[in-house]
């Protein structure tokens, strides 16, 4: 959270006096979680209640002096990998099971995670499998954390910040303030958001980085949904033989994430980074991860621990 969004707006040129008035948006999604980290306009802080605040808000020193209050939270089980064992517990609670729509056509089989062990058939269908997400991460679930306030919740019962704009600004979806809107800072989707779009065959060889929109997410999985298990491999070779059958609700997954958890416009840009240049020199490139992060806060001591 933290180190992944001090390393993303580093790298950007965003932590300096003069920039960090607007740093990056970073989304972070690993194997078990999703990470979530953007700065917050002072002024929106005066709606916080204290429990939100001790929660979900940090205060952050960039390297460049200036004070940024950043929210941060981690949805932990929702990262892409974890997320397939919720899919295959939301499939058998629906009864879908042997109908699996977020399962290439002709695959069956068990998935392990954990200590647990999950069984399903598929009957591939991308819209189908967006339903099935979209209510597995419980996005109309209440986040008031002991505050009579529920508005802007995100899904699992998380709240979604109040985002970089000042209060009396208002949000355009009216669900994350800054994130939904169709401009503003700049949105960072690092990790898995960029290689599964790398194994999709959408981010070019050679590049850490390009421009996506969670609705080519959305596009890439309804084209993975219509191929075939036992042709996987062939049509991700970017992906491992036993990694390229998931393509399609890895896919959906995202997308659905990023409009229906998150509140994206469909067309809202993404700078999906897995490398950047520093301050645009793409000859001084860097892995956009957080080692980075921990390495700039043991130099400067920016107070990049958890809260």
């Amino acid at each position: 959270g933290a180190f992944q969004w001090l390393a993303v707006n580093t790298l950007l040129g965003s932590t300096s006096a003069k920039s960090c008035d607007q740093p990056a948006i970073v989304l972070d999604m690993g194997g078990a979680s999703l990470q979530v980290a953007y700065g917050v306009h002072p002024r929106a802080l005066e709606a916080i209640g204290p429990a939100r605040r001790h929660q979900y808000i940090r205060e952050m020193t960039l390297p460049g002096g200036c004070e940024v209050p950043m929210y941060e939270h981690s949805y932990l089980g929702y990262g892409v990998v974890a997320a397939r064992a919720k899919m295959f517990q939301e499939a058998e609670s629906l009864g879908l099971a042997d109908a699996n729509p977020c399962l290439m056509a002709g695959w069956q089989g068990n998935f392990s995670y954990g200590s647990s062990t999950y069984v399903g058939r598929s009957a591939a269908d991308a819209a189908g499998c967006a339903r099935l997400v979209e209510r597995m991460l419980r996005s109309r679930a209440p986040c008031g954390d002991g505050e009579a306030d529920t508005s802007g919740c995100s899904f699992a019962g998380a709240w979604g910040g109040p985002g970089w704009e000042p209060a009396e600004v208002p949000s355009e979806q009216g669900k994350l303030r800054g994130l939904g809107a169709r401009r503003g800072p700049t949105i960072a989707a690092c990790s898995a958001l960029f290689d599964s779009l790398y194994m999709a065959g959408a981010a070019p060889e050679g590049r850490g980085h390009t421009v996506a929109t969670p609705r080519l997410y959305a596009d890439l999985a309804a084209q993975a949904c219509s191929v075939p298990a036992e042709d996987a491999a062939v049509a991700y070779p970017r992906r491992s033989p036993e990694a390229a059958p998931w393509a399609c609700f890895d896919l959906s997954y995202i997308a659905t994430l990023l409009e229906a958890g998150l509140g994206l416009a469909g067309d809202r840009e993404l700078l999906v980074a897995k490398e950047l240049g520093y301050g645009g020199d793409e000859r001084q490139r860097f892995s956009a991860a957080w080692p980075l992060g921990v390495a700039l806060d043991n130099r400067h001591g920016l107070g990049g621990s958890a809260p």
